[in-house]
């Protein structure tokens, strides 16, 4: 038998505590196994090719921005040449105070009462245009200059063929429909 031991006892009968439990010591750091290992090798591997693109993809998109810029500087300045060239182009006057001029010169000539009584090719000859132009339907000239016409059709006739405009306009003062 084994003897007992009492010089516990007194201690646990008057309540007095038993020194603390050291706390226990922490465990060692498990070893680092091939899967953490190789996780981490591969995410240092990536990380600087990660960091590489993205700073080509800036490199990228700044050259990018500095293209677009000359491309517009250009762009630009080529609305500028075109709105100089405009502006410097010689103008095809319709000179329309110059054709009633005319108008006004063949009746005073000829005499008011002799010219109304012209044929409109003899008008036409009397004021120096071409007589074939009384031919002209008279609708054509009502578009271009009647009541009911339009000035979008008139101008446009006037942008892109100012003679013919010109001599449309002399036959319809002559026909009075202007």
């Amino acid at each position: 038998m084994s003897p007992l031991d009492f010089s516990k006892l007194n201690d646990d009968v008057n309540g007095t505590p038993a020194a603390p439990a050291a706390p226990p010591a922490p465990a060692p750091p498990a070893p680092a196994t091939a899967a953490t290992d190789l996780e981490a090798r591969v995410a240092k591997a990536l990380k600087p090719d990660v960091e590489d693109k993205l700073a080509a993809a800036l490199a990228e998109i700044e050259s990018l921005k500095v293209a677009r810029a000359e491309q517009d500087e250009a762009l630009q300045k080529s609305k500028l040449r075109a709105a100089v060239a405009e502006a410097h182009k010689p103008l095809t006057g319709l000179h329309h105070g110059k054709d009633d001029l005319e108008i006004g010169k063949a009746i005073s000539t000829i005499g008011s009462a002799w010219f109304h009584q012209k044929t409109i090719e003899d008008k036409l000859s009397a004021i120096g245009a071409d007589p074939a132009l009384a031919k002209t339907p008279i609708t054509e000239l009502e578009r271009y200059f009647g009541p009911k016409s339009k000035a979008c059709d008139a101008m446009s006739l006037a942008r892109n063929s100012p003679a013919r405009y010109s001599a449309l306009r002399k036959v319809a003062k002559l026909r009075e429909i202007l």
